[in-house]
């Protein structure tokens, strides 16, 4: 635990809030980008399983 307390008074709490949050930020619009495309695949290989 003393090196958690030693990194939280180094970085403080509130960069690694804004870290987390920005982090949160970013996979959230990943998965936005993603969810089409995910959305696409799934629809073309029930496509194919009805050309078959």
């Amino acid at each position: 635990m003393k090196w958690k307390n030693n990194f939280m008074r180094k970085y403080g709490y509130k960069r690694i809030a804004a870290f987390g949050v920005g982090a949160s930020e970013a996979a959230r619009k990943i998965a936005n980008a993603l969810y089409p495309a995910l959305k696409a695949i799934t629809g073309l290989q029930k496509a194919n399983e009805v050309v078959e």
